[in-house]
């Protein structure tokens, strides 16, 4: 029996064409973020007449997580940034508009908070010029700019800290030429450490210099494999199966010079372009690809080499029909 979701349109999707379903997700993006200006709006005038002690409930998050179901830090991000509507009211159209997210404006309210209680009040105009280097950043970026907005001390000191199951938890401060470093060398490793996890690409990259040291595998992290090919050769294999790939080994592999060529007039980022003239830029699992494939006749010339990102390499093979 078909479940209620099938039997409604809406929910049916299967059938709508492209265009449709990227304007109608447009719409509802839009709608959502009206949705959350008004809940925030609701939320700050219940706290106003402080409506949840009349229903029973000792505070605005009990009645939020007891009554309306938010789990914990849904209901914190959704007072706080209540709480910012209230003294930044211009916040509203910056949350409709979406220059301005939920995690961000609960990021700047508890910097605001903060300075309050030591007795330095952050000016409306201060705090106008903050929300305007918020636009566009991500939790990073935002982070980034708030500890330097509001002077947040730098931790230098190393903390190691054993845990109950023998894992050990390791807080480390970089500079900001270190970080660049080990982020190069996070994408560089996407091939092998596919879920970005950086205590998996730390360990992947002190595998790697312990093999070289010690002439041995890691018995812990097992061989850490380089990963900078053909994505040619990779669509090639799935397509016409294993013996595509043996007769793939006796193909000239790419020299070094080569692949770093390749990777330097790409700026190590996928240069798939859309039809508008948007380039994709990922840095996450790129491997070189040829424009034309070997199969079709492309060699290796550096002309015929491109760097593409694995989402980008699967939809380019889609398009030349060589996958479904």
């Amino acid at each position: 029996m078909q479940s209620d979701m099938n039997l409604l349109p809406e929910f049916n999707l299967k059938y709508t064409s492209n265009d449709e379903l990227l304007y109608r997700t447009e719409q509802l993006v839009q709608t959502e973020r009206k949705i959350m200006h008004l809940v925030l709006a609701h939320i700050l005038e219940i706290m106003n007449r402080r409506l949840y002690a009349d229903l029973g409930f000792d505070s605005m998050y009990t009645m939020m997580t007891k009554k309306y179901g938010y789990s914990e830090a849904s209901a914190i991000r959704r007072i706080d940034a209540a709480k910012l509507l209230r003294s930044v009211p211009e916040v509203a159209d910056r949350l409709k508009s979406g220059t301005l997210n939920l995690s961000q404006a609960c990021l700047l309210q508890k910097c605001l908070e903060s300075d309050a209680k030591k007795g330095e009040a952050t000016s409306p105009a201060k705090t106008q010029e903050i929300l305007e280097k918020l636009e566009t950043c991500n939790g990073f970026e935002t982070r980034q700019v708030l500890a330097q907005e509001f002077d947040i001390p730098i931790k230098i000191q190393d903390i190691v800290r054993p845990q109950k199951d023998e894992s050990v938890r390791l807080e480390v401060s970089f500079t900001k030429e270190q970080f660049e470093e080990l982020k190069q060398a996070k994408n560089f490793l996407s091939h092998v450490v596919h879920n970005g996890s950086w205590a998996d690409v730390i360990t992947a990259l002190a595998s790697k210099l312990n093999q070289s040291k010690m002439g041995k595998q890691n018995k812990l992290s097992g061989p850490v494999k380089s990963d900078l090919g053909s994505a040619t050769e990779f669509r090639n294999s799935i397509v016409q199966g294993p013996s595509a790939a043996q007769s793939l080994k006796k193909r000239k592999a790419f020299s070094a010079h080569l692949k770093r060529e390749v990777f330097a007039k790409a700026n190590g980022c996928c240069q798939y372009v859309t039809p508008n003239g948007a380039r994709c830029g990922s840095l996450f699992q790129v491997q070189i690809d040829h424009d034309t494939p070997v199969t079709w006749g492309g060699s290796n010339s550096i002309n015929n080499l491109r760097l593409l990102c694995r989402t980008h390499n699967l939809l380019m093979a889609r398009e030349m029909k060589l996958i479904h």
